[in-house]
């Protein structure tokens, strides 16, 4: 039962961090472009490519790994529908996530070499914006829904006599 709350444990930090950095890079990164401040984008920019390559990724990495875990651990079958849609849900998610990523390296990029220029920011700027925007909408929607389906467990009971409670 403590390694089954030690991994839990884990799983609810990590998702927490995942959460968190996600949207506020997010929501740092809107502000920024809204601003309209070259070097407060080429600023924000950097920092948000930043935090996203450390803890983002490294918070999602972990969720599938103690997932599978706690899955194993609570007798659950790892084909159970409700499952089955969250590494799918997952799945798109970290595909919207990486490649919204290389986009922010992008913009980052991009507005760096303006800011030190001294230049506005180019027209593949405002392009790069609107695909991470794009990109940014059905990662979270599907990160939601796999979060509900790991609370609600849908028509999940564990197996009987494993003395581990549901998650």
């Amino acid at each position: 039962m403590i390694g089954f709350d030690i991994v839990k444990w884990i799983h609810i930090v990590s998702t927490t961090v995942f959460f968190a950095t996600g949207f506020g890079t997010a929501v740092q990164m809107w502000l920024a472009h809204r601003g309209g401040d070259v070097q407060a984008i080429a600023s924000m920019a950097k920092n948000v490519v930043r935090v996203d390559l450390t803890f983002t990724a490294a918070s999602g990495l972990v969720l599938p790994i103690t997932g599978a875990i706690l899955v194993s651990m609570a007798g659950f079958p790892a084909g159970a529908p409700w499952l089955i849609t969250s590494y799918i849900l997952y799945t798109i998610a970290f595909i919207c996530w990486a490649t919204a990523t290389k986009l922010r390296m992008k913009v980052r990029d991009t507005a760096a070499l303006a800011a030190f220029r001294g230049e506005a920011l180019p027209d593949c700027y405002y392009r790069y914006m609107r695909w991470w925007l794009q990109l940014s909408w059905p990662a979270f929607i599907a990160l939601l829904v796999v979060f509900y389906l790991m609370l609600a467990q849908p028509l999940a009971e564990p197996l009987a006599g494993n003395g581990i409670p549901a998650l």
